[in-house]
């Protein structure tokens, strides 16, 4: 409680702060009463044999487990702190990844962070690197897939019909900053084939001009080597994600805000390869 407490103070107004700790003690003895009332319950189990001490433990350990993950699993912000420690360890030592400029992310408001579409890990790389929520975009057909749903959940997927047309996902798109979240995509629309960068679609200066929100550019540099599109499983690298400068949209046309955004990834690009 005192982590969850914690975490909540660091990502809530500093208005709401009294609200914080009037609700986490009021949980705090509602979970104190209800303990004593199953700590009761269990006591006259193992009283009578029903139960033993053994078995109480196991009982415990697993409602803890459950009572956590249920926590995580359902407060957002959360699950992605605890995501992105748990996968950071891996993609660190399986990968040497590497962040450079984080502090260029603002900590609230909107944001567009857009990057060059290189591997299958990109939003991976990119989730573990920016310390933000980072929403992307994913087609239905994957997103409502068993086995795929609880990892389009955690990496904070968002579901769009395959066949849906451009003003339904510029809506969807725009629905999600306007709510001051930060929404991902790829200029290029598509993976690259050799790992460089492609030509942009130009959705991501419709999106900035229509929302006016500052865009974030972002060069994965390494991550074709690791996981490219053409390879059915990952192998060992060197990973730098190099996050620049937020650019503003603002008194730009559609058009020169997609090149500012190329041109910027690119030049990180570069640097990353000096």
């Amino acid at each position: 409680i005192v982590y969850i407490v914690t975490m909540l103070q660091k990502s809530v107004p500093k208005r709401l702060h009294g609200r914080i700790f009037a609700l986490s003690n009021l949980v705090y003895f509602a979970c104190l009463i209800a303990l004593n009332g199953v700590g009761i319950g269990l006591q006259q189990l193992v009283r009578r044999e029903i139960l033993t001490l053994s078995t109480v433990g196991m009982i415990g350990m697993f409602f803890s487990l459950i009572v956590t993950f249920g926590v995580v699993m359902w407060t957002e912000w959360l699950r992605f702190v605890w995501l992105r420690r748990l996968v950071y360890l891996p993609l660190r030592l399986f990968c040497g990844l590497r962040v450079v400029g984080r502090e260029n992310v603002p900590v609230r408001g909107p944001l567009i962070v857009a990057g060059n579409h290189v591997s299958w890990l990109d939003t991976v790389f990119i989730g573990v690197a920016v310390p933000r929520i980072v929403h992307y975009m994913a087609a239905s057909t994957y997103y409502y897939r068993l086995w795929l749903r609880p990892i389009m959940v955690m990496f904070g997927a968002i579901p769009v019909q395959s066949d849906r047309n451009a003003s339904g996902v510029l809506r969807a798109a725009i629905s999600i900053v306007e709510r001051n979240r930060v929404f991902g995509l790829f200029p290029e629309g598509a993976l690259s084939r050799d790992g460089s960068l492609q030509p942009a679609k130009g959705g991501i200066g419709l999106i900035a001009r229509r929302t006016g929100v500052g865009i974030l550019p972002v060069a994965l540099i390494g991550a074709y080597d690791v996981y490219p599109v053409h390879q059915r499983f990952p192998r060992p690298g060197r990973v730098t994600v190099r996050i620049g400068a937020r650019i503003d949209p603002t008194g730009m046309e559609r058009d020169e805000v997609t090149e500012r955004v190329m041109q910027a990834i690119q030049a990180l690009m570069e640097e990353g390869h000096a």
